[in-house]
């Protein structure tokens, strides 16, 4: 589990140095890149004029969440469900776009009541995108539905205790 509290310095630090610009940034961090839907992305980005997209390669841990943090949204995948990177954009109380399958979304509807992520797949992400560019309110909301969730389902003692009570009944 991962409950990232951005309170490092030298992360404050390298902000500081950050020249905002009038684009929305969608961060994206894959693994591989043919998994993570990223060549789609790419192309739906360059279809919002409003979008910036913040490629995150080759990069360490720490610089990947400095860049992660400036952002946005995260992109995160369309494949079984969001990943560590859209953990960390909740943790930065962005919004995080992810396509899980329908099992998977059904899963966390029954656990959570709701989805932390903007679900989305090949066919909506451009529509799904363009909400998020354009409508600061909807962005900001699902923003605080995935932190909300991040903190309250994977802090330390929420993941420590589903522990417990798988040990329990082994």
């Amino acid at each position: 589990s991962i409950y990232y509290q951005p309170k490092d310095r030298r992360l404050e630090i390298k902000k500081e140095n950050y020249k905002p610009t009038n684009k929305v940034k969608i961060a994206h961090s894959p693994t591989r890149r043919d998994y993570k839907n990223t060549e789609l992305l790419i192309e739906v980005v360059n279809q919002i004029p409003d979008l910036e997209l913040v490629l995150i390669e080759n990069k360490t841990y720490e610089e990947a969440l400095i860049l992660k943090s400036m952002c946005d949204i995260t992109f995160d995948q369309m494949h079984l469900c969001y990943g560590n990177s859209g953990l960390e954009g909740m943790c930065f109380n962005q919004a995080v776009v992810a396509g899980p399958t329908d099992a998977a979304r059904d899963l966390i509807m029954s656990y959570v009541g709701y989805e932390p992520y903007v679900y989305a797949t090949v066919d909506t992400l451009y529509d799904v995108l363009r909400q998020l560019t354009y409508d600061v309110d909807f962005r900001n909301h699902c923003a605080q539905w995935g932190n909300k969730y991040v903190k309250e389902f994977h802090n330390e003692m929420a993941v420590a205790n589903k522990l417990i009570n798988i040990y329990e009944r082994i």
